[in-house]
């Protein structure tokens, strides 16, 4: 894991970025450890507005280190079931994807990533690499874990195997 300066890590997480669309239904997993979180939100904010050509991509936010009823378990990402009036005329139950926007690219900033439980960091990585089915986010999506150094979390083997590693200056 090498060190790098905020427009270094933006430009190794593009390059990484172009080289996962590769994969059809792929994104980027990147995890960013840094001393502070405004690093990493100020890297999500520059890398959002490399990855499109008209306005910056959307950046949405987990925080991975709040607990009880206002934590950020995967569960809570998934959308519940709502009702769907169709041209018929015929209501249908529709069950499925993300409170996130799936029909374009965007960056999920997970903060604190090694906060979440292990079955959820696991789950979490799976939207970006193209296991993740009917959760996945939009192809070229990019999901950036910060690990914040002060914290005394966990990153669970599996998902960390699955993304890049880089250290902010």
């Amino acid at each position: 894991m090498g060190k790098y300066e905020l427009d270094k890590a933006c430009s190794m997480i593009l390059r990484a970025r172009r080289a996962f669309l590769s994969v059809p239904g792929s994104g980027a997993l990147v995890f960013i450890r840094t001393d502070q979180e405004q690093k990493v939100r100020r890297l999500a904010i520059e890398v959002a507005k490399s990855i499109s050509q008209d306005e910056p991509a959307p950046v949405y936010v987990v925080q991975g280190h709040v607990r009880g009823e206002h934590s950020w378990p995967f569960s809570r990402i998934k959308k519940n079931p709502r009702l769907r009036l169709q041209p018929n005329g015929q209501i249908e139950t529709e069950v499925g994807g993300l409170i996130f926007p799936q029909d374009r690219a965007i960056v999920l900033l997970v903060e604190y990533f090694d906060c979440l439980e292990p079955h959820d960091q696991r789950a979490y990585t799976h939207l970006v690499d193209g296991e993740g089915g009917e959760w996945a986010l939009h192809e070229g999506s990019i999901l950036i874990g910060a690990l914040i150094s002060s914290n005394p979390g966990k990153l669970e083997a599996g998902a960390s195997n699955r993304g890049l590693h880089f250290e902010l200056a």
